[in-house]
């Protein structure tokens, strides 16, 4: 994407259906400093490469690692695959960690292992569908 200016940005997700209240949040922001520093803006930074872009935004990408959840749908939704410079971030949720092991890696990823142990919901989870009901005491 080459680099636009950050009025034409928000018009341009206007123009592509973004909610009313991310339009409202926005609408006062001058600049993209300004909205980096939002915390919303790994978010709205997903949606645009995802809604409008309809691929990889690299000047965002920095931004979007380091909130879990949305460096999760980033590697799954547009990248289609791992995303190395964002593991360390998704490592620090048990539920994304969970995901990107499942969906992303589509197997086991022995470092989100500690991590995922640590919420009984998610270890259940990838235990069940990740490493498919191995018996306790082989993990």
């Amino acid at each position: 994407m080459t680099h636009i200016s950050f009025a034409t940005a928000k018009e341009i997700a206007h123009q592509h259906g973004a909610c009313t209240e991310a339009l409202d949040t926005l609408q006062p922001m001058c600049s993209w400093p300004e909205f980096w520093q939002h915390p919303s803006a790994p978010q709205w930074a997903y949606w645009y490469a995802n809604r409008v872009l309809r691929g990889r935004w690299p000047e965002a990408e920095s931004h979007i690692r380091q909130a879990p959840r949305w460096a999760y749908y980033y590697a799954y939704a547009i990248l289609c695959g791992r995303w190395p410079e964002a593991e360390p971030y998704i490592l620090q949720s048990p539920e994304y960690a969970y995901c990107y092991a499942r969906h992303v890696i589509q197997g086991r990823w022995l470092e989100a292992e500690p991590t995922i142990l640590q919420d009984p919901r998610w270890a259940y989870w990838y235990a069940y569908h990740v490493i498919c009901g191995l018996r306790e005491g082989t993990v």
